[in-house]
């Protein structure tokens, strides 16, 4: 207690035993969504846009992630998490779901008398992208054969002096698929198909060469029959939402692909588990009126479900327009659920509310909005 040493007028205010909200960061985020390449169901950190489109590709009619991206590292977020997703189910003979995309391929038989298979050639990763791949092959000395990678009809990738040989430091599958970064490929993987025991020669065993690149085919991007499970995951996949679990530091969660609100109120509830991040939900594309969006998010009305209401969750409206730098012009609209392109143009609103957040690498804890905004 103070000490009041003269006569006077003395005014002490004590503490009200309220304390200020400490700031939190809001620039890690995390997103689930649609890629062009890339892992799937693998937490990948990125650092950049520029690190965005070398893992997982540019922009793609196939969603809006790269575009959310985008905007989160321009309007100053520092790091993100991203999660390619696609349709799960249970393969043939198999027990857990596992991705249905694939990967683009072609298979080359031998160089001798052509008739078992030599070398398989995959895309790095599943998606049509991988369709744009095509494979020239030309046999060189004894046994040593180029592969050259072609992407979109030019050149992309040459293997020189390559061999069939396990024991060699040239062999084909150690010098595409297992070098250091910078010499591997970026592109493909091969796998060598010759049996252990065959009776084939070195240069017998060499894939047959072609005089034109062969194109890889039968690509997929597995972005049918999608599910809520295919965003939000499933336990025994760890696909999804379900891929953050091991990553700590986590702000801002997002699933600007969402096919439907249940991916909502699943990424609100993922976030509430959590009790560390905050998802940031989109109202229906063209809610018909303010009531509507509040039937969307308390769950009544035209629309069944949990409501969207949570301290770890806050609800955007209206989805808002973006700069398409394929176009030179706005973003093509897809519609929730379907994503199938209308003509006018607009994006989900989950881009506008990463770039407000991103913005500000701290604040406050009551300015993150709850509920609807």
């Amino acid at each position: 207690m103070p000490a009041y040493l003269s006569p006077a007028i003395f005014i002490e205010e004590p503490p009200s035993g309220v304390q200020p909200i400490e700031g939190v960061g809001t620039s890690t985020a995390a997103f689930v969504g649609h890629t062009v390449k890339g892992p799937i169901g693998v937490a990948t950190p990125i650092g950049n846009f520029g690190q965005f489109t070398d893992v997982f590709g540019g922009f793609t009619d196939d969603g809006v992630l790269a575009f959310t991206v985008k905007c989160f590292f321009d309007e100053g977020g520092t790091y993100c998490y991203v999660v390619r997703t696609c349709h799960y189910a249970i393969p043939t003979g198999g027990t857990l779901k596992a991705p249905t995309a694939v990967a683009s391929n072609k298979s080359f038989v031998d160089s001798g008398a052509g008739t078992v298979t030599a070398l398989e050639v995959k895309a790095a990763s599943p998606g049509t992208w991988g369709d744009d791949l095509a494979i020239l092959v030309t046999l060189t000395g004894l046994d040593r054969f180029t592969l050259e990678v072609w992407l979109q009809g030019s050149s992309a990738e040459p293997f020189q002096q390559l061999s069939m040989d396990p024991a060699s430091p040239d062999y084909v599958e150690l010098r595409i698929n297992e070098a250091p970064a910078g010499r591997r490929s970026n592109l493909i993987r091969v796998t060598n198909k010759i049996a252990a025991g065959s009776l084939l020669t070195m240069a017998a065993r060499r894939p047959v060469a072609s005089t034109t690149p062969v194109p890889l085919t039968t690509g997929s991007s597995g972005l049918t029959s999608l599910t809520t499970s295919d965003y939000v995951g499933e336990a025994a996949v760890g696909n999804g939402l379900l891929a953050f679990d091991t990553i700590d530091g986590i702000n801002l969660v997002a699933i600007p692909d969402a096919i439907g609100r249940d991916v909502h109120v699943g990424g609100v509830s993922y976030c509430a588990a959590r009790g560390d991040c905050v998802y940031l939900a989109d109202s229906q594309e063209l809610p018909s009126s303010a009531d509507d969006v509040i039937h969307w998010k308390q769950g009544d009305g035209p629309y069944s479900g949990n409501a969207i209401s949570s301290k770890y969750g806050a609800l955007y409206t209206p989805w808002i327009y973006v700069f398409d730098p394929r176009s030179g012009g706005q973003m093509t609209r897809y519609v929730a659920c379907t994503r199938r392109r209308r003509e006018s143009t607009t994006a989900a609103c989950g881009v506008h509310s990463i770039c407000a957040l991103a913005s500000r690498r701290q604040t406050r804890n009551d300015s993150i909005p709850a509920g609807s905004t």
